[in-house]
């Protein structure tokens, strides 16, 4: 269909990249980065969710890439600076200090930035009263970074300083985007960090996306094992994409993967998604649920009786009704063959259509 496709895989040494610092709008650029990596280690690590969400953690963050964003284009002659570059200042608050003083000397940025320059000067300086607190609370994302980056194929995609995906772009002009985790080769842990990097760098522009319904591109978000990544983070994915012009689609191998680490996404998933499809071979809870939510028909229900000494049922019919009954058994939902899967569809007059299909 001559699309754009972009294919990003950490095997693919000349894969397009996720560098975050990509948005032109210093502001923006350290919001999307700080939006993204507070998604990423509240849904990997939810015991750290409420350190996280300390304004100080956020603050460090923002306020180092927005300093990143204008500085070091200026100094290595129009270069995107990447996450690795931000990793390194947490690490070594020297370069920090270094890069606001030269901040200092460029009329426009020392204007521009006095509230940002004294930040930095109170908490990151050598002399600063407050550097011992800083250090405790850029601790968290230092440490979480160094681990995302760690392989060098993620490294690869997440730092690319030339050729980087822009989703504002991507969405406003119907690219096509295509992401391998490559779960195989990074492992569970890193496979899920850069899996949820690239959900949430996505989300960052699909919540921000300019226009309405009637004049947005529709875009199509597919998520393959989705298991590993529901949370907080993604819960927008069911509760908002829509309005936005993004239909999400998602497959698990049951219900109780939509629970999440904290057991309570599921009811919010499952009642977002207004079409379903199930294959057989379920556990019993879930052929129950599934029953219940592809619903009901309605079917004539009457009694006849037997009579035995003339051995043929009576003609006259009893206990005539018209009533409800669940169209598929949990049993029907066990017994489904190979490649047969029952569906609950909303149509465009806004009913559901239910069935089986092959």
């Amino acid at each position: 269909y001559k699309l754009k496709v972009n294919l990003i895989d950490p095997n693919n040494l000349n894969s397009p990249g996720l560098n975050p610092f990509i948005y032109e709008d210093p502001i923006k650029t350290g919001v999307a980065i700080s939006s993204v990596l507070k998604g990423l280690y509240a849904t990997s690590r939810p015991d750290l969710e409420l350190a996280f969400r300390e304004n100080t953690a956020i603050q460090i963050i923002e306020n180092l890439s927005i300093m990143l964003k204008e500085m070091y284009p200026r100094q290595h002659d129009g270069d995107l600076p990447n996450l690795e570059d931000l990793l390194n200042m947490m690490n070594d608050f020297s370069i920090v200090e270094n890069m606001c003083n030269e901040m200092k000397e460029i009329p426009e940025l020392a204007n521009k930035y006095k509230i940002l320059i004294k930040y930095f000067e109170n908490n990151f300086y050598a002399d600063s009263k407050d550097i011992n607190n800083t250090k405790i609370s850029v601790f968290t994302a230092s440490n979480e970074l160094d681990n995302l980056l760690r392989y060098p194929g993620v490294k690869n995609i997440l730092c690319n300083r030339i050729n980087t995906i822009n989703f504002d772009k991507a969405l406003a002009n119907g690219e096509i985007t295509l992401i391998c985790t490559r779960r195989g080769d990074l492992g569970p842990s890193i496979h899920k960090a850069f899996g949820l990097f690239s959900i949430l760098m996505m989300q960052y522009s699909v919540l921000r996306r300019p226009g309405n319904e009637k004049d947005r591109i529709p875009h199509f978000l597919y998520i393959d094992e989705f298991a590993d990544f529901v949370g907080n983070a993604t819960d927008s994915l069911f509760t908002l994409y829509r309005k936005y012009k993004v239909a999400t689609i998602i497959s698990v191998q049951n219900l109780s993967q939509l629970d999440g680490a904290d057991k309570k996404h599921r009811a919010t998933i499952t009642s977002n998604c207004s079409n379903k499809f199930v294959f057989g071979n379920n556990t019993p809870e879930d052929n129950e649920w599934w029953s219940k939510e592809i619903g009901d028909k309605k079917e004539w229900k009457f009694t006849n009786s037997y009579d035995t000494a003339k051995g043929q049922y009576d003609p006259k019919l009893g206990n005539i009704d018209y009533a409800y009954k669940l169209k598929y058994s949990a049993g029907k939902v066990q017994i489904l063959k190979f490649k047969q899967a029952m569906y609950k569809l909303r149509n465009l007059g806004g009913k559901s259509d239910t069935g089986t299909v092959n």
